[in-house]
C-alpha cells in the first residue's frame, strides 16, 4: 500500500470513530484528542511523533481535556449545572477529575499538579485505569470488528491496577500512523468538538449553537486574562508589540497564543505574548513566519525563566518544555506552501526548513 493511500485509510477509519465514538459517552472523542496530544507532547526535536506513548501519558491527556470541562456551566438561565458527558449515570474518570478539582479548590490544573501532587496521582489512576480497560481497548473496534489501523497494545482486556501501577500500558503506533495523527491534528480537532459539543447539548437539553457551551468545553478556562498577565507581558516586551515592534504606549494591548489555541490548546506563558489589537485581528488563528519565531526562541532562552517564576507565582500554566514541544509538532507537520502570518496584511509562503531548523535548535 502507498504512503498516501495508508494516511487517507487512517483519516477514513478515524472519522468513523468519530462518529461513533459519540452515540454513548465522550470518552472516545477524548480519546482521540489525548493520543493527538500525547503524540505532540512526545516528539523529538525535529518535531515528529514518538513510535509509542503509555497509558500513564494518555490519562494524563485526558484529565488535561475534562479538568475545565467539569467545573458548573452556566448557561442562559444563570443557573449553574454539572454536564453529563456519559448516557449512563456513573462516570468513573469524570468522579476522578470532579473530585480532584474540588481537592484543588478550582485553581488551574497545572497549579493543582504542582500543588497536590499526591491527590492528581490519584485522579491519574482512576483514569488510567477506565482507559485501559475500554476506551482503548474499544478505540478501534468498527462495526463491531477490531481494526487496529491507529495502534497495538501491550494488554488485554482483563489488566488489573495493579499491573498499571508496576508498568503503564504502551500504545506503540502502526507506521507512520502517530504522524498522521499530528497532520491531520488541525482539521480532526475542530470535526472532535462539533460532534462533542452536539452530544453534551442533546444529553444535558441545552442549545447547541449556544457560545457559551462552546467556550465551557473548549475555550481557554479563563476568557479574560488578568492584569498582572498582561503588565508582566508589557514589561517584558518593553512595551511594545511582539509582532510588529510598534509602540503600544496607552493601549492596553491584546494578549495572543503565538501557537493557536484552535490548533493546540495551551494557555502557558511561555505562549502568549501582548500585542497592538491590529496585530491580534489581522493574525487571528494563523501560524506565523520564521522572524516572530526568531523572536519568540529569544524571549523563551533570554526570559523564559523570569516569565515562568511569574506565572508560577499568580498560579498560571506555565511549561518551557510543552510549550516548545506543540510549536516543533505543529511545524514540523506543516505542507510546503502554508501561508505564514509575517504581518498585517502580509502572508507569505516561507520554506518550513529554517523554522524547523530554529526550533529544534531552541534550548528548554
Amino acid at each position: 500500500m502507498r504512503d498516501d493511500d495508508a494516511a487517507g485509510l487512517i483519516a477514513e477509519r478515524l472519522l468513523q470513530v468519530i462518529d461513533e465514538g459519540q452515540r454513548t459517552a465522550t470518552y472516545k472523542l477524548a480519546l482521540v484528542l489525548a493520543l493527538m496530544d500525547a503524540c505532540a507532547e512526545g516528539v523529538g526535536v525535529d518535531g515528529y511523533a514518538p513510535e509509542s506513548v503509555t497509558t500513564r501519558q494518555v490519562a494524563e491527556h485526558v484529565v488535561r481535556i475534562y479538568y475545565p470541562q467539569v467545573r458548573e456551566y452556566f448557561g442562559s438561565a444563570g443557573t449553574g449545572v454539572a454536564l453529563r458527558q456519559i448516557s449512563n449515570k456513573n462516570s468513573v474518570s469524570l468522579a476522578a477529575i470532579y473530585r480532584f478539582r474540588l481537592e484543588a479548590d478550582g485553581v488551574a490544573l497545572g497549579v493543582a499538579m504542582r500543588t497536590m501532587p499526591e491527590a492528581y496521582e490519584r485522579c491519574l489512576d482512576e483514569v488510567e485505569w477506565n482507559f485501559a480497560r475500554y476506551p482503548l481497548l474499544l478505540l478501534q473496534v468498527l462495526g463491531g470488528s477490531l481494526v487496529p489501523f491507529l495502534y497495538e497494545t501491550s494488554w488485554s482486556s482483563g489488566i488489573s491496577r495493579r499491573q498499571l501501577d508496576s508498568a503503564p500500558g504502551i500504545i506503540s503506533f502502526q507506521p507512520g500512523a502517530a504522524d498522521e495523527l499530528l497532520r491531520i491534528a488541525p482539521l480532526v480537532r475542530p470535526l472532535v468538538e462539533v460532534h462533542w459539543i452536539r452530544q453534551v447539548a442533546k444529553w444535558n437539553q441545552v442549545d447547541v449553537e449556544s457560545e457559551r457551551l462552546r467556550g465551557h468545553l473548549f475555550g481557554a478556562e479563563r476568557a479574560v486574562f488578568p492584569d498582572w498577565l498582561r503588565t508582566a507581558l508589557r514589561e517584558a516586551q518593553v512595551d511594545r508589540c511582539f509582532y510588529c515592534d510598534a509602540q503600544l504606549g496607552a493601549q492596553s494591548g491584546e494578549i495572543d497564543h503565538v501557537l493557536p489555541w484552535s490548533r493546540w490548546p495551551n494557555d502557558a506563558m511561555e505562549n502568549l505574548v501582548l500585542t497592538d489589537r491590529r496585530c491580534n485581528n489581522d493574525k487571528r488563528d494563523r501560524l506565523v513566519a520564521i522572524k516572530h519565531i526568531h523572536r519568540w526562541v529569544e524571549r523563551l532562552e533570554g526570559q523564559g525563566a523570569d516569565l515562568a517564576g511569574i506565572a508560577a507565582s499568580q498560579g498560571w500554566d506555565t511549561s518551557t518544555d510543552r510549550s516548545l514541544a506543540l510549536m516543533r509538532a505543529g511545524y514540523a507537520h506543516l505542507p510546503e506552501g502554508t501561508p505564514l502570518w509575517g504581518a498585517r496584511g502580509e502572508l507569505r509562503v516561507e520554506a518550513l526548513a529554517p523554522i524547523r531548523q530554529l526550533l529544534a535548535a531552541a534550548s528548554r
